[in-house]
């Protein structure tokens, strides 16, 4: 490092705090104010040499340090927001105090009936340019994370995880009050690196991960009703067109999807218009339509991998998978007022399907339920099923089980639904990779185009867990279900 910048760094290191507050803001402007003018100012001064070989070497160095800049921008940018909010609490701390010490004169007097920090998030609140309920919020949130969850806001003050994600999972946590429960739960967050996704990924990672563990939280009827409804508003950009909400049971939802795309694959195959068919999208409305107004009858079915309940371990006579199908036999023979032997299901791009409505769904005329066993859980761990094929295209079952293991895109950070992604071979297959569980991952088309072309590079262990290099020698680690875990770069590649 530059001696400029460690004599820097170190009369930094001894500033009084509000110094260092003005020297942050100067510096910010500097590199702003560089930016403005042109990003490629953050790089520092390279000489481009005359010979192809050079001015390649130039570029990269280039793309290195702009990659860089934009890395500690990103860090600094979540470091700040996180010390926005711990200042937020840090202030109405110091109101409360301050109001304590002021209305000491005042205890006891009914006609002067003010709450002591009462006004804090009104005092700031103008100074940021927010409501005083958002900063209230704010001042609540840093409290939270500072009392419970003191390694997580380390970690967006570090700038490693966004202070948004990571206010999701504490509210997802706030239920569990036992302390060892509490930390066997963040310990798993912390190794499988929910604080660093996004606030909806971290969302459904985490509860998932409470109902594996039998922590998740009680249904709330009450509150499920009350969000229940239809509501219609105005397209924001087309005068002409309405946008309509509904919130509904997921089971409920299940079924209304199925039927309306069984009816818009009808009318897309009916289409006789000339030119090209409709869109999917417009198909499904003029589905809705015909079945609400129209009065279209449809048979659809729907397909779920249905999870079994608890229940007694297999005697050795009988096969997993026999006895598996026994339990599931029994589940749909049920009566009513028995306790469901189904397991929730967690529907991708729905919600969840409670134990009890499969019952009912079981229980339904028309419905029919078939076992497809695909995959264990074991000690929270993801284990591939030895399946192999010798052809390059995987058949109907392994792309299932790779697509339900992996969720979405593989690669870092990129949450596109694995539904839609390509089925890669890590080990190309035209080296010798097999075409098994153990050897495929769901990539979008763009990256399973950056992995063929781009010069990135991965390798897969025995739990599905990738790792990725950049061209530069960057490295994550990236797991089944959007899991993605930043490693530290290669030594003698990044500059």
């Amino acid at each position: 490092m530059d001696l400029r910048l460690v004599t820097s760094a170190e009369a930094l290191a001894g500033a009084a705090g509000d110094e260092l507050v003005e020297a942050w803001l100067v510096l910010t402007r500097a590199i702003a104010d560089r930016a403005l003018v042109s990003p490629d100012f953050l790089v520092g001064d390279v000489a481009e040499g005359p010979t192809f070989d050079e001015q390649i070497e130039t570029l990269e160095h280039t793309r290195r340090s702009l990659e860089r800049a934009a890395e500690v921008a990103s860090l600094v940018s979540r470091s700040a927001d996180a010390v926005m909010r711990v200042v937020a609490d840090a202030h109405e701390g110091v109101v409360r105090q301050h109001d304590h010490l002021s209305w000491t004169h005042l205890a006891g007097d009914d006609s002067y009936p003010l709450a002591v920090g009462e006004f804090a998030a009104d005092s700031l609140a103008p100074v940021l340019g927010m409501r005083s309920g958002s900063v209230a919020s704010m001042a609540d949130d840093a409290a939270t994370l500072r009392s419970r969850h003191p390694w997580m806001l380390a970690e967006c003050l570090a700038g490693r995880a966004r202070f948004a994600t990571a206010t999701v999972i504490s509210d997802e946590l706030d239920h569990i009050v036992e302390p060892e429960a509490l930390a066997r739960v963040t310990d798993l967050v912390e190794k499988y690196g929910a604080h660093r996704m996004g606030g909806s990924a971290a969302r459904r990672h985490v509860r998932k991960l409470l109902r594996v563990l039998g922590l998740a939280r009680e249904a709330d009827e009450v509150l499920a009703d009350r969000e229940k409804g239809v509501w219609f508003e105005p397209h924001l950009d087309v005068d002409s067109l309405t946008e309509m909400c509904v919130v509904l049971d997921t089971g409920d939802a299940l079924a209304l999807h199925a039927v309306i795309e069984a009816r818009a694959e009808h009318l897309r195959a009916g289409w006789g218009g000339g030119g090209l068919p409709p869109s999917r999208g417009r198909c499904r409305v003029a589905a809705l339509v015909d079945l609400m107004v129209e009065n279209s009858s449809v048979h659809a079915a729907f397909t779920l991998q249905v999870p079994l309940a608890a229940d007694s371990p297999p005697t050795q006579s009988l096969r997993r998978e026999q006895c598996s199908t026994m339990r599931f036999v029994r589940a749909l023979r049920s009566s009513p007022g028995e306790s469901s032997a189904f397991a929730d299901v967690d529907v991708p791009g729905m919600g969840v399907v409670t134990g009890e409505a499969l019952a009912r769904l079981a229980a339904s005329i028309g419905t029919t339920f078939a076992v497809r066993l695909t995959r264990d859980l074991a000690n929270g761990r993801v284990v591939t099923t030895g399946t192999l094929s010798q052809t390059y295209r995987p058949h109907a079952t392994m792309a299932a089980l790779v697509t339900d293991r992996d969720e979405v895109c593989r690669f870092p950070y990129c949450t596109r639904p694995g539904t839609s992604a390509d089925l890669d071979h890590v080990i190309p297959f035209v080296e010798g990779g097999a075409t098994s569980g153990s050897n495929l991952q769901s990539l979008c088309r763009h990256h399973h185009r950056a992995k063929t072309f781009g010069g990135y590079a991965v390798s897969m262990d025995a739990e599905a867990t990738c790792e990725w290099e950049s061209p530069f020698g960057r490295r994550w680690l990236t797991r089944p279900g959007g899991v993605t875990v930043p490693l530290e770069p290669r030594a003698g590649r990044v500059a």
